[in-house]
């Protein structure tokens, strides 16, 4: 079995379901049946065709592919085993083709797929000019000139009567340089002009809202800026993470069921690997007690995924608000399993890091548990009490002892 990558670009446009490179089943416009692509092997150009997982699952859609008019079965013999070894007997049951595509693109494979990108390119666009000329403006807000008002036509005209050492004496005509001095002649009066233009800081916030919009996200997470209070900026969080969780629990079915659940199932179609896996589990209550009972799960439900955890989410507010401000642990109040608590911490895996912590605990020294730091603590480092014990009378004593 062979595992390729390809990237969007290889597909060939110019064929396929309206030349998207990828042919779809005729009714189930979102069910690719066969990928065409085209590769570069030693200089030539190869073309080839692919099959989607979804031909090695119902193999009677090659029936339904060969309708087509760009399917061809010379373009598919780079992606099936040739001959007759046992290899090749072994991939018959999927028409001997011994590649596959699963593909990733939110659920669906659409013929013309339009990016979320496609939205906020236009106003990117209109953003990074906008930068542009406030970078100008702000230039311009900087720039200053220097003028000399005659204040009369004498004055004028004696300027102009001077030679160019005359002038240059004078420092008018120089580079004006700050701490400086300026010697004007009679008549002449000096004075720095700079342009008056309107602030325009902070005005492209509807077109920066345009853009997060289309990016589905907060301004300041887009920006890494908080510009707004802290209740407006909580207010946003919920969404956020919703949308964070959307995209941890799409992605997780997706390796659960479409990537490795296909491995599993080419693996067992060909190998020796089981279809089924039976898992000893509880079923029901009966007379209080837990009745259990062996159930046959495919093999990519018992895979554990171990994700980030958000931190968008206020897990305190939510406990407090159904569990009261004053509760336990979940596992014991609620019945919750232990499992599905560490999954909303953002732990993984809780079998495979039980089987860690038993490890742990039989290789290294056993810890000191807080509660009982403590209590020691206060046992040995602690004050004597300062109730002192009643002395006894040395006369009653001397008379016990006589």
């Amino acid at each position: 079995m062979e595992v390729d990558y390809f990237s969007p670009q290889s597909l060939n446009h110019g064929r396929g379901s309206d030349e998207s490179g990828i042919i779809f089943h005729p009714e189930k416009t979102t069910l690719p049946l066969f990928y065409i692509l085209e590769t570069m092997v030693d200089g030539r150009l190869v073309r080839k065709q692919i099959p989607s997982i979804f031909i090695a699952r119902y193999p009677e859609l090659i029936e339904v592919a060969k309708a087509h008019k760009d399917f061809s079965d010379e373009e598919q013999k780079a992606a099936k085993y040739s001959g007759q070894t046992q290899a090749a007997k072994r991939f018959s049951k999927f028409n001997g083709f011994n590649q596959f595509v699963i593909f990733l693109e939110k659920g669906f494979v659409t013929r013309r797929a339009t990016s979320y990108l496609r939205a906020i390119i236009l106003w990117c666009n209109y953003y990074e000019n906008l930068k542009k000329y406030e970078i100008e403006h702000k230039k311009s807000s900087g720039s200053y000139l220097w003028m000399f008002e005659f204040e009369d036509i004498k004055a004028f005209r004696q300027w102009m009567s001077l030679t160019d050492e005359e002038m240059a004496r004078t420092g008018i005509m120089a580079k004006k340089v700050p701490g400086g001095t300026l010697m004007v002649p009679p008549g002449v009066k000096p004075s720095v002009k700079n342009p008056q233009l309107p602030n325009i800081s902070d005005s492209d916030s509807d077109i920066r809202e345009m853009i997060t919009s289309g990016l589905n996200e907060s301004a300041d997470v887009t920006t890494g800026t908080a510009s707004g209070t802290f209740a407006s900026i909580k207010a946003t969080r919920g969404s956020m993470s919703d949308r964070i969780s959307d995209e941890v629990a799409y992605f997780e079915r997706f390796l659960r069921h479409d990537f490795w659940g296909s491995i599993f199932f080419l693996k067992s179609a060909i190998g020796a690997f089981p279809e089924t896996i039976p898992v000893r589990e509880a079923v029901e209550f009966k007379g209080g007690k837990p009745k259990f009972k062996s159930i046959a799960y495919r093999p990519e439900k018992l895979i554990d995924f171990s994700f980030p955890i958000s931190e968008t989410i206020d897990y305190e507010s939510r406990a407090k608000a159904f569990l009261g401000s004053k509760h336990g642990p979940m596992n014991e109040t609620v019945g919750l399993p232990n499992k599905d608590l560490s999954n909303q911490l953002g732990f993984g895996g809780y079998g495979r890091r039980r089987l860690r912590k038993a490890t742990e605990d039989d290789k290294y020294p056993k810890l000191v548990y807080t509660l009982d730091a403590e209590s020691l603590q206060e046992k040995t480092e602690g004050e004597p009490s300062r109730k002192k014990k009643p002395k006894k009378d040395n006369d009653s004593a001397n008379e016990a002892e006589g």
